[in-house]
């Protein structure tokens, strides 16, 4: 009788959710926000696993970071991409920040657009002088504009503003008051109500919107008689020195910071002048935050995508460098970029047997990097495969504790890197979330002549010269002790 009631009481719960349903769309219809998009941020496929698949619209994306630490670079980056992945895509950039030195900074801006091939025609560069609640009014009026068009033509359009920056810009009660005490806790309390205000607007109506905020870093005051100890430019390491926090903190979808690290110069191995920056995640609602990585970012091109995604397959996070010690034996995937002699390889491990090597590329040098990527199918091949397993295990596995289904050797890699016996599939049950990983391209067709031998890696020359015999020691990954390795 139990039985038959739960039954009957399952049948039942059924019915009371359609009901549910039918007065929710009768009643409440209009109000059910729409799906937001997510658009590949530009900056490395490995950025785009970290972010859950890239920036998502509807709820503003903060970049925080000290000066100088290429925010707005990153901005007009993340411009170009989103150009490229919604075509009928219109770009705002509110620069109220340079607003002063408008003449100075144009050339610079035009300089930008070329560098990142954005298409001028929709994207509109305003450096303006108007206060924090202007800048709202100003983006309620364009997404009115879009609105018409939308509903006029039919069509979906994707609109991308970049305000530039939060910190420069004034209450309008700042420009009016003598007493600076009457306006202390006033911006948060304002843009608290602004963001409230205007979040169904962002929500119903897709709109990506990036805020940058320029922030100090920490400051650290001895006593009221010493000079305040602060490093503005540089590493930023206190995260909630942020101005803004409380305000910011339940508005926004995802928010980043920016440090800088290890200073590049051109006659480096990656030959560009620049810096290491570390993007951290403080919130983000595509993935779980209070992770990092590492990009190689260059002054005048921003983020190089391939020389990131190569600097993250041979270094550790700061967050795998506390988790495993500074000991890269202990991760969950080893380290794909070797040192040999004064040279590189780049080695693919097998994901269910780290011990075992699939396959390497040649020795190479960091300055032909690039060329040999966009020249040699064969070491494109290996180095896309090295960097979706990286992505797959350290990432996705790693950071997330995600379960990710792992095809055959032979699924997975080009038909000239395949071993001849495959590796059985290891069979996961998926967990309910799953973070959107970029398609990694690793179907190039290899020069047929082309061979190495599946157990060590060693490539061979053509037909019918004699098999090449390195006098290099074969790579080895060393097993974690089990007791004292953390579970990543």
């Amino acid at each position: 009788m139990a039985i038959e009631a739960t039954e009957q009481s399952i049948l039942e719960s059924k019915k009371l959710s359609k009901a549910f349903d039918s007065i929710l769309l009768k009643n409440y219809g209009a109000n059910i926000a729409p799906s937001p998009y997510i658009t590949p941020s530009g900056l490395g496929r490995h950025v785009d696993a970290f972010l859950g698949g890239g920036f998502t619209s509807s709820l503003p994306i903060l970049f925080t970071s000290s000066p100088e630490s290429g925010k707005s670079t990153l901005a007009f980056e993340f411009a170009s991409s989103f150009q490229k992945s919604h075509p009928n895509a219109v770009i705002v950039y509110l620069d109220i920040e340079n607003a002063a030195s408008a003449n100075d900074v144009n050339n610079a801006i035009t300089g930008r657009i070329e560098v990142f091939n954005i298409d001028k025609t929709k994207f509109l560069y305003k450096p303006l002088v108007i206060t924090l609640e202007q800048v709202f009014q100003l983006i309620e009026e364009l997404v009115e504009i879009k609105k018409k068009l939308e509903s006029h033509t039919s069509n979906e359009y994707h609109c991308l503003f970049i305000w530039d920056s939060l910190a420069a810009t004034p209450l309008s009660k700042e420009t009016q008051v003598e007493d600076p005490n009457q306006v202390i806790g006033l911006r948060a309390r304002i843009l608290t109500h602004l963001l409230n205000k205007y979040k169904s607007m962002f929500i119903m109506n897709k709109i990506t919107l990036l805020i940058i905020d320029q922030v100090r870093s920490n400051i650290q005051i001895e006593s009221r008689f010493s000079p305040q100890n602060e490093k503005t430019v540089g590493t930023f390491t206190n995260l909630k020195a942020a101005s803004n926090v409380n305000a910011l903190q339940h508005s926004i979808s995802q928010w980043l910071f920016f440090s800088k690290k290890t200073s590049l110069f051109p006659n480096d191995g990656l030959g560009l002048d620049g810096w290491i920056l570390q993007i951290s995640t403080e919130k983000n609602k595509l993935a779980p935050s209070h992770y990092d990585v590492h990009t190689v970012f260059d002054k005048k091109y921003g983020i190089i995508p391939l020389l990131s995604e190569y600097y993250f397959m041979g270094n550790m996070s700061s967050w795998e460098k506390k988790i495993t010690k500074n000991d890269d034996t202990k991760l969950c995937y080893p380290l794909c970029v070797e040192t040999v002699a004064h040279s590189k390889v780049i080695t693919v491990y097998d994901p269910a047997d780290p011990k075992k090597i699939i396959v390497q590329t040649e020795k190479f040098t960091e300055k032909t990097l690039m060329s040999r990527y966009n020249t040699d199918a064969r070491f494109k091949a290996v180095f896309e495969l090295a960097l979706k397993y990286s992505i797959q295990e350290r990432i996705l596995k790693g950071y997330f504790r995600e379960i990710v289904r792992t095809k055959t050797i032979i699924e997975d890699a080009p038909a000239h890197l395949a071993p001849t016996v495959a590796t059985p599939i290891i069979e996961e049950e998926p967990q309910d979330q799953t973070y959107l990983v970029p398609d990694l391209n690793i179907n190039e067709e290899l020069a047929p002549q082309q061979d190495f031998d599946t157990e060590t890696g060693e490539i061979y020359e053509p037909e019918p010269e004699p098999a090449y015999e390195s006098n290099e020691p074969e790579p080895y990954y060393v097993d974690p002790d089990p007791d004292s390795a953390p579970s990543l």
